[in-house]
């Protein structure tokens, strides 16, 4: 038996999304399901950042905010697309 922590993979039934130490290429993709939204890296190491963190009811754009300022990067937002990248644009 292994053990399996309910509130992390069901966390999305009350409107959490739950990450422990998962790559932002894995959260981009949860992220894109949840809020019905497109997330696009100007540069692949971004994809491979890691990230622990808990999602509570936030917006879309809350979401990303928060995302982005624990990784230090930044994002644009152009429709329903946001586009992650590293340093100033």
């Amino acid at each position: 038996p292994e053990y399996v922590d309910l509130n992390e993979k069901l966390g999305w039934i009350k409107g959490d999304l739950i990450f422990k130490k998962t790559p932002l290429s894995e959260v981009a993709g949860e992220l894109e399901r949840f809020y019905k939204i497109k997330i696009k890296f100007s540069s692949p190491d971004l994809r491979e950042k890691t990230i622990t963190a808990t999602i509570h009811r936030l917006s879309a754009d809350q979401a990303i905010r928060s995302i982005c300022k624990t990784l230090e990067i930044k994002y644009k937002k152009k429709g329903n697309t946001y586009i992650l990248y590293n340093g100033i644009k």
